[in-house]
C-alpha cells in the first residue's frame, strides 16, 4: 500500500532513530539513497536488521535527482517522503493511509512537524519558538492547505501523481516546489494534524543561515518557475498569524524574544547574500542537527 523513501547526503548516525520510529510502526518498504558519505558500520548494521534497502550513488545529487531516482524503485499506490533526522510519532503511517482512503481525490498529505522536547542552547529555543508557530499558523490558515503546511520532513503522495512532476533538479526550495506541482496536476493537499513528526533544530545560529537564505529565496525561484504564479498565496492572513504568536509568546515569552532576533538577523544576512543563494546548490547539512 505504502512505501517510504529517504533522500540523503550524510547517511548520519541520527537516522537510527529515524528508521526505528518507522519501523516500530510498519513493515512497508524504507528506501533510502545517498550520495556524499557512506553509512557507519553502525548504521548499515541497523538498516539491515530494520530490512531497509540502502543505495550509495558517488557524486554530488541534488535533493530532487535523488528523490526522483527513489520514486523509480516505489511499486506501491502511496509514497511517504521524509528525511534523515525526523522521529516519527505512533500512527503517522496510519492516520495519512487513513486520509487517503476516506477521499481518494486527496493526492498529497503533510504532517504536523513538531520540536523535540530537549534544549540544548538558546538559538534552539528560539527555533523551538518558531515551529510551534509556523505548525499553528499552517494548520489555521486555509484549513491547513497553504505552502508553510507543505515541510517536507514527512510528506505523503498518490505514487502515480507525483511521477508526473516536473523534473526540475536544481530546484533549492524542494517542499514548495512539491506543493505548487501537485496543484499544477489538479492534485488536492491535506495537512494531517494527527500524523506527527518531531525534528531537532540548529542549535548554532550558523547552521540556520542556509536554511533561512533558502527559505527567504522561495518567492523569486516559484516565480522563475510558475509564470503565473499568485503571490498573494505567501501572504499570511493577520488572524492566523496573530493567534499564534499570541498563544505561544505566552506560552514561552523568553524563547520568543530570542526568535524574533534570530528572524531579524537572518533576514539581514539573506539581503546581503542573496546573489549568492541561487549559485549553491548543495548546501551543508546543519551540523548541529546531524548528531
Amino acid at each position: 500500500m505504502v512505501s517510504i523513501i529517504i533522500p540523503t547526503r550524510y547517511s548520519p548516525n541520527v537516522m537510527i532513530k529515524t528508521l526505528k520510529s518507522i519501523r516500530a510502526q510498519t513493515n512497508a518498504p524504507i528506501y533510502v539513497l545517498a550520495d556524499y558519505s557512506k553509512p557507519s558500520q553502525r548504521l548499515t548494521k541497523t538498516m539491515s536488521s530494520l530490512d531497509v534497502q540502502y543505495r550509495f550513488i558517488h557524486g554530488q545529487h541534488s535533493y530532487m535527482e535523488k528523490l526522483f531516482l527513489l520514486l523509480e524503485l516505489v511499486k506501491t499506490p502511496y509514497v511517504i517522503v521524509t528525511q534523515d533526522d525526523v522521529c516519527w510519532g505512533r500512527s503517522v503511517v496510519e492516520n495519512m493511509m487513513r486520509t487517503f482512503s476516506i477521499d481518494d481525490s486527496i493526492t498529497m498529505q503533510a504532517a504536523a512537524v513538531l520540536p523535540r522536547s530537549t534544549v540544548h542552547s538558546w538559538v534552539q529555543s528560539g527555533l523551538h519558538f518558531m515551529i510551534r508557530v509556523n505548525d499553528d499558523i499552517s494548520t489555521l490558515w486555509n484549513s491547513g492547505d497553504n505552502y508553510l503546511s507543505a515541510n517536507g520532513r514527512c510528506l505523503a503522495f498518490a505514487t502515480s501523481h507525483i511521477k508526473n512532476a516536473r523534473r526540475k533538479l536544481d530546484v533549492l526550495n524542494c517542499d514548495l516546489f512539491l506543493y505548487l506541482e501537485n496543484k499544477r496536476l489538479g492534485g488536492r493537499f491535506e495537512k494531517v494534524k494527527s500524523a506527527i513528526v518531531r525534528i531537532t533544530p540548529p542549535s548554532k545560529l550558523s547552521d540556520q543561515l542556509g536554511p533561512s537564505s533558502r527559505y527567504q529565496y522561495n518567492r523569486r525561484e516559484m516565480s522563475e518557475l510558475y509564470h503565473d504564479l499568485d503571490l498573494r498565496m505567501f501572504h499570511i492572513p493577520l488572524l492566523p498569524l496573530l493567534n499564534a504568536l499570541w498563544e505561544n509568546v505566552l506560552r514561552t515569552p523568553p524563547a520568543a524574544i530570542i526568535y524574533f532576533f534570530i528572524f531579524f538577523y537572518t533576514r539581514v544576512y539573506a539581503f546581503l547574500m542573496q546573489a549568492n543563494t541561487r549559485s549553491r546548490q548543495f548546501w551543508e547539512a546543519e551540523a548541529t542537527t546531524k548528531v
